[in-house]
């Protein structure tokens, strides 16, 4: 249980940071005034280090004993790995289309890079389909293992990343096809 509270947290902790860097580079681009042209890459070093913390504390929580799930059946696994599947695709074709940069945030630093909203791939579907495509994998795990515990890291996924962080990153950016 112990490790399941350090990886929600580290989870908070690494969304909730994420999320005020950025606001804070939007609002007036405080980054950039404090820490000028290196701004983007301090900004990456102090997010990845709890981001990084998250994915091994998350990697240790798969080798505990966790709380199963109500309904435990090979059904709900084959959805579970179609899910993984479906989200580690879709992370993928995002990544490809954008490129590392700009999954980072890359756009709150460089006033030359683009404002407009990208409408082609999967974002003719979805606003974030990275994040949809995170909460995707980690339901899929949570299916496939069976697990309470991961069941709550792909909600929190979903309520921190999808319905708070991507509110606070897709700030004015335009929405026009």
């Amino acid at each position: 249980m112990v490790l399941f509270a350090a990886t929600a947290g580290l989870f908070l902790l690494s969304s909730g940071l994420q999320t005020a860097l950025i606001f804070l580079q939007q609002s007036g681009g405080r980054l950039t005034a404090w820490w000028g042209p290196h701004a983007f890459s301090i900004y990456n070093a102090i997010t990845l280090i709890p981001w990084a913390a998250f994915v091994l504390s998350y990697l240790a929580l798969q080798f505990t004993q966790h709380p199963s799930l109500p309904w435990e059946s090979l059904w709900i696994q084959v959805i579970g790995g179609i899910l993984i599947s479906f989200g580690v695709s879709l992370g993928l074709w995002v990544a490809i289309l954008m490129g590392p940069a700009e999954l980072n945030g890359l756009r709150h630093f460089a006033p030359e890079s683009r404002e407009e909203r990208v409408t082609t791939g999967p974002f003719q579907w979805l606003k974030n389909p990275m994040y949809t495509g995170y909460f995707l994998v980690l339901l899929g795990i949570a299916l496939w293992m069976s697990s309470l515990f991961d069941l709550a890291i792909a909600l929190e996924s979903l309520l921190l990343l999808n319905g708070f962080q991507a509110r606070i990153e897709n700030r004015g950016l335009n929405y026009h096809h």
